[in-house]
């Protein structure tokens, strides 16, 4: 039995940052300040680099390989406090910070820890995204029993049953034939209680309207929540989390929110299919009727605030 399988997860994750030499050691780094100053032991670590097994070990052990190894050679790490009679790092740590090179960015506590764990976690996530000149990010809050960490790498190992939303999770870090990825998109991975958005994805207009999603935003802070400067990229916008399904159905309806089916293309000779969008920059406004996920009815029985 897990120990905190049913505790909610904050976790940051984010998309579509800068790459250069400098920043695996730079958020390396972080994250060993972050743990300093939680007041959290590392007692985990992994890394895929020169001289690395790319398996969990002990901290102590698997840093000496880590530090004595070219940072910028690093693909990936992950730091974590595997917490007292716990046995897997993926689901059963209080706090740990994870980079893939060239794919994201995952920091992340327990709701059980302290408000100034969070705030520390939170700055920290700030800190490296204006560093990172990070393009999109998140903040989502999850039981661990299904994997946070999974979700921002589009893993549904040990999940739940194939569905639409867990095609959803999969699907984001997929390539498609021509090599683009989804989360490359402009396209939202879904609705947070805390998103962070750069201008190309404020700018792009709803449906076939000329309305923006800044302009929409602005427009009923009430019902959407409101804008605030985050980074000198980024824009922190925090909706109100009980009217989070009625903005997502809202913006999925308008083609701003990601769904899988937008990528697979009908078979040769097949019907058009009417969920494929070859070109994500074409006016789009969705058929009725929607994919039950995007009703804001699915959620009713639901923590609106939730990751699922």
């Amino acid at each position: 039995m897990m120990v905190n399988a049913d505790e909610i997860g904050y976790l940051y994750a984010g998309h579509r940052w800068q790459w250069r030499p400098g920043i695996m050691r730079h958020g390396y780094e972080l994250a060993l300040g972050v743990f300093a100053q939680a007041g959290v032991e590392p007692n985990r670590l992994c890394a895929q680099a020169p001289g690395v097994s790319g398996r969990y070990g002990t901290f102590s052990a698997t840093r000496r390989c880590l530090e004595r190894a070219d940072f910028d050679q690093a693909r990936s790490f992950e730091i974590a406090h595997l917490v007292q009679g716990g046995y897997d790092p993926r689901y059963e740590w209080s706090l740990c910070w994870s980079m893939i090179r060239d794919q994201d960015l995952i920091a992340g506590v327990l709701s059980s820890e302290s408000a100034g764990t969070k705030e520390i976690v939170a700055e920290a996530f700030r800190s490296w995204a204006l560093r990172c000149r990070t393009q999109y990010g998140y903040c989502f809050h999850q039981q661990m029993r299904l994997g946070p960490v999974f979700h921002c790498l589009g893993i549904i190992f040990g999940m739940r049953p194939s569905s639409d939303l867990t095609m959803n999770t999969c699907w984001w870090t997929y390539k498609t034939p021509d090599g683009r990825r989804h989360m490359d998109s402009l396209l939202l991975r879904d609705i947070y209680p805390e998103n962070y958005l750069s201008a190309p994805y404020l700018i792009v207009c709803l449906g076939k309207s000329q309305t923006t999603l800044k302009e929409w935003i602005e427009a009923d802070p009430p019902n959407r929540g409101r804008l605030e400067p985050y980074t000198d990229i980024l824009t922190k916008w925090v909706p109100p989390v009980e009217k989070i399904p009625q903005v997502r159905e809202e913006l999925y309806r308008a083609g701003r929110v990601f769904y899988w089916q937008f990528f697979c293309p009908p078979p040769e000779g097949g019907p058009p299919d009417i969920f494929y969008r070859p070109d994500l920059s074409a006016p789009w406004e969705a058929p009725d009727p929607i994919p039950e996920i995007y009703r804001a009815d699915y959620w009713k029985d639901k923590d609106p605030g939730l990751t699922y």
